[in-house]
């Protein structure tokens, strides 16, 4: 029991750090896309961080609602 309770709690803190994973990398394509619509050209590092941020959370979002809300 103690060790279902602490996987629970694990995988809802790994959820949350993939929303706020996801947010970040909202706000860093936001913030790419007015840039490159003002003109400016657009930073590859952050580009490439936002990316990397939507895999990284995106995939573990999808199985996490699969896992607490389908399952």
């Amino acid at each position: 029991m103690a060790t279902a309770m602490g996987l629970a709690a694990l995988s809802l803190g790994m959820a949350a750090l993939a929303v706020g994973g996801l947010a970040i990398a909202v706000a860093l394509t936001v913030r790419e896309v007015s840039r490159a619509r003002g003109g400016t050209s657009v930073r590859p590092g952050f580009a490439v961080a936002a990316g990397a941020l939507y895999l990284a959370s995106v995939p573990y979002l999808v199985f996490f609602i699969w896992l607490w809300f389908v399952d």
